[in-house]
């Protein structure tokens, strides 16, 4: 049902139902009517929420019946910026102690009482479009929660996003309080007008129980399937909770899902006290969707991925997991720098408290992820410039785009750290190939490019075994996903009389057969084998990436002529693959091994999965 108040967010269907049925005022007729006609999304600068008239959806119930929303509004000045009574409240009684550290009673241009409240999570100031807080207005918010009386915080004033939007502070984000208290320093003539605290009270019954995965439900089902892509299953598979996790119902977003090619991550953190439960997070993230896509009208929440205190990562913005390798989802975390970036909050505040490794791990995972499919090395430049207009790193803080104090000393301080710890594509996909590892770069290459998957351990981790020989099975698999996996349906019949045709690598062995890139073995009664499970020569890797690269490159490899002398002392100009190893040193794919003033090939020694990745790189990039 609509939500009760001075300053309303309907769901749309209600909207239209109340208009049908003509129960709306002359007032929220014309509420409705700005509501409607701002249907189309605003990139905002934030880092948490810009508060306009703040409905947001606290833990929700089993029984949806049972659990209403009241957006309790107190005004602290009126339409002429004149300090009403709760703003005067508390001022002649408050003392030194009650205050926030460093400000004084005389200093302060509005000291609340302690305002007692049913059941809220967050709370926040918002003041009139056409006004705003000065320097000297600093914000703070305490809450009580079940452990007492919070620290006081200061709460950033942000500018509104764009011409008519109420201005706001970031919200104060708590665990369950049940009062709250304000104080803005500075003078009070300088206050805006409708300086308005809201907080989002919710209404129980006696017997309902905390479900917080049902806290945005509207009448539509959203739309999302997470997963659905490559991309989206390796973001699940890296411990990213998809929307629906969060998202019990909400309908489809209203704005035009855009993309772009992805250059950066920007790191955020919310405001507020860091008190929140595990099971309140789902809840919290639908509070910050309900905000975002409701209250304001963009259609959908601004971050891509969030990050909770327990390690916790989830999918934000619809379409972030599933969008294509190298783009992102534009979305609505910070005003001139969305496009081209995954934008990434903490749910938390780290100014001074420490983000711990769950929140730092976190942010890393949902980057290498990202990072990893855009083949991104966050040691490099992104190409975007800061406020002084120095060139920025791949990551990079809030604060290096906006004036806040967002994502927080505490994480700001360890993103030099962070960029190292995300590093080049693909990075510590494999735990037995550490940086430094020699053909390092070129096993990240074939991982990245999703020719080698490597084996998966019982503790989930990967490894690649670099000086294992490869199997011959392994390298017709490791061909056809070089040539981009193409269409191809393996005969009823298998070519070689050693595969059967429920062969883990019937397909790719069958496709390999049938470009002509393997021949295997001709037998005496006329049958062929292909002998799986043998190691791959070296003589015969060369034959089988000449023979690639003529069918699948279309490399003129027919007009190549060998020289007389061979490159390599082991390799005689009789030998059965001498064309191909000659090629393949013409074309720098094979160095082979140095001895004294001349090299060696060494053509029957089986191929190690490292030296096949370099192979393949070299082949593919020249």
């Amino acid at each position: 049902m609509p939500f009760a108040g001075t300053r309303l967010v309907w769901r749309e269907q209600d909207v239209l139902q109340l208009e049908r049925n003509s129960l709306l005022t002359p007032g929220e007729r014309n509420l409705v009517s700005g509501i409607k006609a701002s249907r189309h999304i605003s990139m905002a600068a934030l880092c948490t929420l810009f508060v306009v008239g703040l409905v947001i959806s606290p833990p929700a119930f089993a029984d949806s019946d049972a659990l209403s929303v009241e957006p309790l509004e107190i005004a602290l000045t009126d339409s002429s910026a004149v300090l009403t009574g709760e703003a005067t409240d508390g001022k002649a009684t408050a003392t030194t102690s009650d205050l926030a550290s460093g400000t004084t009673v005389d200093g302060s241009a509005i000291i609340t009482d302690q305002i007692n409240v049913s059941d809220f999570t967050v709370s926040a100031l918002r003041w009139d479009a056409d006004d705003r807080l000065v320097a000297d207005n600093t914000v703070y918010i305490r809450v009580f929660e079940a452990s007492g009386w919070s620290e006081w915080s200061s709460v950033d004033a942000l500018e509104a996003p764009q011409s008519g939007n109420a201005g706001g502070s970031d919200p104060f984000i708590s665990g369950v309080a049940t009062a709250v208290q304000v104080q803005v320093t500075g003078d009070a003539s300088t206050l805006p007008a409708d300086l308005t605290l809201v907080v989002a009270e919710l209404a129980t019954s006696d017997s309902a129980t905390i479900d917080p995965r049902s806290r945005a439900q509207t009448t539509d089902r959203s739309s999302t399937q997470s997963g659905t892509t490559a991309e989206g299953r390796a973001g699940i598979a890296a411990g990213i909770h998809p929307r629906s996790d969060w998202d019990s119902g909400s309908a489809s977003p209203t704005w035009d899902e855009e993309t772009a090619t992805l250059q950066a991550a920007i790191i955020h953190h919310t405001a507020g006290t860091n008190n929140y439960a595990q099971a309140d997070v789902p809840g919290i993230i639908a509070s910050i969707y309900y905000y975002h896509a409701i209250t304001l009208g963009w259609g959908d929440i601004g971050y891509n991925f969030l990050v909770d205190k327990y390690g916790g990562l989830w999918e934000g913005r619809e379409g972030s997991l599933d969008v294509s390798a190298d783009s992102m989802i534009v979305g609505g975390h910070v005003y001139g720098y969305n496009t081209g970036t995954v934008g990434i909050a903490a749910l938390g505040d780290f100014t001074t408290a420490d983000p711990g490794a769950g929140i730092i791990n976190g942010y890393a995972t949902i980057i290498e992820y990202r990072f990893d499919l855009a083949g991104l090395d966050a040691r490099d430049a992104s190409g975007f410039k800061s406020l002084s207009g120095a060139s920025l790193p791949r990551i990079f803080g809030h604060l290096d785009a906006y004036a806040t104090e967002c994502p927080g000393y505490q994480v700001y301080r360890q993103i030099p750290d962070l960029i190292q710890l995300v590093g080049a594509p693909g990075s510590d996909l494999f735990g037995d190939v550490p940086p430094g590892t020699q053909f390092y770069d070129e096993i990240m290459w074939l991982a990245n490019e999703g020719v080698t998957t490597g084996w998966v351990l019982d503790n989930g981790d990967r490894e690649f075994r670099p000086v294992q020989p490869v199997a011959r099975d392994a390298m017709a698999a490791f061909l056809y996903r070089l040539a981009g996996s193409p269409e191809y349906s393996a005969p009823d019949t298998s070519p070689f009389t050693d595969v059967p045709t429920d062969s883990q690598f019937y397909k790719e062995i069958s496709w390999l057969a049938s470009t002509g890139i393997s021949t295997g073995w001709a037998m005496e009664d006329g049958t062929k084998q292909f002998r799986p499970l043998d190691s791959v020569a070296r003589d015969a890797m060369a034959a089988f990436l000449y023979r690639y690269a003529d069918v699948v490159l279309n490399e003129d490899v027919a007009s190549f002529v060998p020289d007389a002398i061979s490159p390599f002392s082991d390799i005689d100009t009789d030998n059965q693959f001498y064309r191909q190893i000659s090629w393949l040193a013409d074309e720098k794919i094979s160095t082979g091994w140095p001895v004294g003033d001349l090299f060696e090939f060494r053509g029957l020694e089986s191929v190690n999965r490292d030296a096949m990745a370099a192979f393949m790189y070299r082949l593919v990039n020249g």
